[in-house]
């Protein structure tokens, strides 16, 4: 191990460990020097759970959730100690540790995970290919089961050109960037994150894709199954809806407020440069029980008021409203932050020009209830309000 590896796992360790004092015992020797011993024992007795939970509760103001787009968890977090990586359990007992990928002379030959650090700029390497049904084809599902083992060999397929017998040197090099991971010397801020903070070890992808599904997902859970079951008519490749519109969603579709086809412009932006390379095909109005509602506690009531369209908005969720309200919760403040969302101070002008803003990062946006809704819009915020708020 070199010295640089070392150091990361130490700093790491180091981290991962409670606060910790020096004690010393004495023991006098029968004519001779007394020793002394050393040894680190932990400042405080352990707590039990309700009283780490009461402590929680009394300190903790503020909750930040951070998610890696186009990173696998393994990529980032795969040998970090403690964690559920690459190498906390046998090789045999993880699906795809080894898999095929083809040699640039047409010779087969397998790939295992491998380290990739600054020497290779590797703190900011290109995506793989994470579509919805590319993704389903390199989790390779046999009977059920997800053999994970096609990653490097169609990500290598993908960039080979038309024709070609053999790949290039490029298309094997982003089959192998697949199986490729970084330590602490590449991402010292995340892992530095990861060790003063909570790391999510086993948190998964709702649906398989890009962009949209998983931010969505991130603000209600899912990305669309209540509605697909709700409304078979809006299911993905029903009848009159645009490919890659419907439910569930797993595409980058826009979301439909700030797109013009909801009839209205005002509420919500969208980048000016999106219509202007292409169409802007929306998905549908997200309409499923989700986060956000919940959070406004026994206000619901005084919130879905607000609605601009609740015949269409509230459809589907007019059975969970008062049970919220019924909850006497007290509302939860939040928000979600975006660059480019409203006027950011790198705008020249007075006015807004959203060019930094991406539409379907913002989850919310895709859901009715908050985006009809001046009340739930007004906890959407651009990156420049998120620094003056910290």
């Amino acid at each position: 191990m070199k010295l640089k590896d070392l150091l990361c796992v130490m700093t790491a360790l180091t981290m991962l460990q409670p606060p910790m004092a020096l004690a010393a015992e004495v023991t006098p020797q029968p004519g001779g020097p007394a020793i002394m011993r050393a040894e680190m024992v932990p400042h405080e007795p352990p707590l039990s759970q309700a009283q780490e939970i009461a402590l929680l509760r009394k300190h903790v103001k503020y909750v930040f959730v951070l998610f890696q787009e186009n990173r696998s968890f393994d990529s980032y977090f795969g040998t970090f100690p403690g964690a559920n990586g690459y190498f906390s359990q046998p090789a045999s007992a993880t699906p795809g540790f080894s898999q095929p990928i083809e040699n640039i002379d047409g010779s087969m030959t397998t790939i295992s995970p491998f380290r990739i650090g600054p020497a290779q700029f590797a703190a900011d390497t290109d995506d793989v290919d994470h579509a919805h049904v590319n993704m389903a084809e390199k989790m390779d599902v046999v009977n059920g089961v997800a053999r994970m083992d096609r990653y490097a060999l169609l990500e290598e397929q993908h960039y080979m050109r038309p024709g070609a017998a053999t790949p290039s040197l490029m298309a094997k090099q982003f089959g192998e960037l697949t199986m490729a991971y970084e330590d602490c010397d590449t991402i010292p801020y995340l892992w530095n994150f990861a060790g003063r903070f909570t790391l999510f070890d086993n948190f998964f992808q709702s649906t398989i894709g890009p962009s949209a599904p998983n931010a969505i997902a991130m603000i209600a859970g899912q990305t669309g199954e209540t509605q697909w079951v709700k409304h078979p008519d809006e299911a993905e490749g029903s009848k009159g809806l645009p490919k890659g519109v419907g439910e569930p969603v797993v595409a980058d579709a826009d979301p439909l407020w700030g797109s013009g086809l909801n009839g209205d412009t005002s509420l919500l932006p969208q980048n000016p440069h999106d219509s202007a390379k292409h169409p802007v095909v929306p998905a549908l109005n997200q309409t499923y029980a989700s986060l956000p509602l919940t959070m406004n506690g026994k206000q619901i009531n005084a919130v879905t008021a607000q609605d601009k369209a609740p015949a269409t908005d509230l459809a589907d969720v007019r059975q969970d409203i008062p049970a919220i309200a019924a909850s006497r919760a007290e509302a939860l403040p939040w928000g979600w932050y975006e660059e480019g969302y409203d006027h950011e101070p790198s705008d020249k002008g007075a006015a807004a020009t959203h060019d930094g803003y991406i539409g379907h990062h913002n989850g919310p946006q895709y859901f009715g209830y908050v985006a009809n809704n001046p009340a739930e819009t007004a906890h959407l915020h651009g990156l420049g309000d998120f620094f003056s708020d910290i």
